[in-house]
């Protein structure tokens, strides 16, 4: 599925652009600090020994395995977006071919819920012997996933 997609947005960016890169998060628009992540990114008409990509903000390694995906790594800044910028390697110079902008959020703080209690304040004593379990959710914190 995942090659059905990256074939279609390279096909698609062929017809109606022209020759640009196609840069895509592998989860979504936004950028976590402190998370891993994954990015792909695929120029039509070059190898991915070919294609090379930075980041003004944080570090991006590539993923030798997978060749056309890197991660992104983001520990501290103040900013609210990020540009990953797609150069080619063409008659041994380095040419700018796209760039693409994210969005750069922070991890949501944990909302932590004692069986099915979700709320800070007065509980009564029934409702503590209730609970079962611990839970916590991470409000604002949207993980896209699946094949």
């Amino acid at each position: 599925m995942k090659a059905l997609i990256l074939s279609f947005l390279l096909l698609t960016s062929l017809i109606i652009q022209g020759q640009t890169a196609v840069v895509a998060n592998s989860k979504m628009n936004i950028v976590y600090k402190g998370l891993d992540n994954p990015i792909q990114v695929a120029v039509p008409g070059y190898l991915s020994k070919e294609v090379f990509v930075t980041s003004d903000v944080g570090v991006i390694l590539k993923d030798y395995p997978n060749q056309n995906y890197y991660h992104l790594k983001i520990d501290t800044t103040n900013r609210k977006d990020l540009t990953i910028s797609v150069f080619v390697i063409k008659n041994s110079k380095k040419i700018k071919f796209d760039e693409q902008r994210f969005r750069i959020q922070n991890i949501p703080e944990p909302n932590i819920m004692l069986g099915p209690i979700d709320k800070s304040g007065f509980v009564f004593v029934n409702q503590l012997k209730s609970a079962s379990f611990v839970y916590t959710s991470l409000i604002g914190l949207c993980i896209v996933t699946g094949k």
